[in-house]
């Protein structure tokens, strides 16, 4: 028991220093710049699904995600519309979305390491004045970390839903 005890309060200790420290960037304003809203309780619903074959087509790893982040400006709505691939409406308990799908494959060697973060990027199909940058991320879903090699071919299959009003 007493073993348990000092680690428990090194635990502890950490924690509350850690989470006493301001941050920084309280100082900077960034309220030009687009923010992240997560999709909890939001218009946009995420889904994407990893999946990894191996140089000779075998299944090497599959993983997915549900639940993501979204960039809260008027380029979010401008990619849905204009950008994405034709829509369909569904009902999905008692809510109408208009649905897009899509998919990309990478190849290992040409694929940077990303930790599990899957991100949805746009480049040039919507006017850089709308957020001063050439390319942006739009749509950002957290998935288990896929451990790659050089030959593996990885696919992604993209849901997007954003309710009707």
């Amino acid at each position: 028991m007493k073993g348990f005890v000092i680690p428990l309060l090194s635990v502890i200790f950490v924690t509350l220093i850690v989470g006493s420290v301001q941050s920084i960037n309280a100082d900077t304003d960034n309220s030009a710049l687009p923010s992240l809203r997560t999709t909890a309780d939001s218009e946009y619903q995420l889904h994407v699904q990893v999946i990894v074959r191996n140089a000779e087509g075998q299944l090497a790893a599959v993983t997915e995600g549900t639940y993501g982040a979204y960039v809260l400006h008027k380029i979010t709505d401008n990619v849905f519309d204009e950008v994405l691939p034709e829509k369909e409406i569904v009902t999905i308990d008692s809510i109408k979305y208009e649905k897009a799908q899509f998919g990309n494959t990478f190849r290992g060697e040409n694929f940077v390491a990303q930790n599990g973060v899957w991100l949805v990027t746009v480049c040039g199909d919507v006017p850089s004045t709308l957020i001063g940058v050439e390319c942006a991320y739009i749509f950002e879903v957290m998935t288990n970390q896929v451990i790659l090699e050089d030959d593996d071919v990885i696919y992604t299959n993209w849901t997007i839903l954003r309710a009707i009003d």
